[in-house]
């Protein structure tokens, strides 16, 4: 029997910083940046310090966050634990500033070391557009995200009508798909598109000349089409039945002219001899073949 339960793992140790600090990150220059170190520490931490170059580092503005729920990779898993984020504010003035920066930080049993490359962040880079592919009112557009320049980016697809001036716009935080739709059926459009962040936009890609479906066109040419063929199919179904018809009526007029002279000439046992007469009437009728028993 399994049971699932809940359960806190505490291992002493000296702290660890968890996958989800990352080892690269970004500012801009004559601005203030951000270093956020995420930990977990069992016994708690007592102290860290920071170093540039090698030299005790002190020119920040720190952020102490406790008890935060962060993301760790253990075993190939990504897990939740509880540990700490420290955030130093960093202003940038000089090129220098963008360096490495090594935080050590310390626990009653011991102390740990992580280094951080902070870097000058930029405008992303162009995406590139792999496909685009038509339906009768849609253009889907899938591409491949450049480098964010370090801050979150987004997507700007641009489309126009062959022959007019200005562009439609749609933006997406979507990494590789859009679908842009209530366009007009056999349409030519230009596509292009262009990535931004905080700091700038990307260089704009080249444009994709595309053409929508002919929907309206051979919708339009499939339903007289259905037309005729459906009225041929009428006529040919129509024709053996009406044929049909006219057989049954010519047989029912035969047997009449054959049986009305019979009509008052007495047989042995009359009842059977006019019951014969409806049955064989009966059965040319619903065209079904006369069963003999013996």
């Amino acid at each position: 029997m399994y049971v699932m339960r809940k359960y806190n793992l505490n291992l002493n140790g000296t702290p660890y910083f968890v996958s989800s600090t990352e080892n690269t990150q970004y500012g801009v220059y004559l601005k203030r940046a951000e270093i956020k170190i995420k930990f977990v520490s069992v016994p708690e931490y007592n102290s860290y310090n920071v170093y540039k170059n090698g030299t005790k580092f002190a020119d920040y503005t720190p952020t102490v966050q406790k008890n935060m729920r962060l993301t760790d990779n253990i075993y190939g898993k990504n897990v939740s634990v509880k540990g700490w984020i420290i955030s130093l504010q960093i202003q940038i003035d000089t090129i220098d500033d963008f360096n490495s920066y090594k935080i050590v930080v310390k626990n009653a049993i011991g102390s740990s070391i992580y280094t951080i490359d902070l870097v000058s962040a930029s405008a992303p880079f162009m995406p590139k557009i792999l496909q685009t592919a038509a339906k009768q009112t849609q253009i889907f557009v899938l591409w491949i995200p450049g480098f964010n320049g370090g801050f979150s980016q987004w997507f700007n697809v641009e489309y126009k009508e062959i022959g007019e001036i200005y562009w439609k716009s749609i933006t997406t935080r979507s990494f590789n798909l859009i679908v842009i739709g209530g366009l007009q059926p056999a349409t030519k459009y230009l596509i292009r598109m262009f990535s931004r962040n905080m700091i700038d936009d990307s260089n704009r890609t080249e444009e994709i000349l595309i053409q929508t479906d002919k929907y309206a066109i051979v919708e339009t040419s499939l339903s007289v089409q259905s037309v005729v063929i459906l009225s041929l199919v009428i006529i040919i179904a129509v024709l053996p039945v009406a044929g049909m018809g006219l057989y049954v009526r010519r047989l029912k007029q035969r047997y009449r002219d054959r049986m009305e002279p019979a009509i008052n000439v007495q047989t042995p046992e009359g009842t059977f001899g006019e019951s014969a007469h409806y049955t064989d009437i009966i059965e040319i009728d619903n065209l079904q073949p006369t069963s003999q028993c013996t």
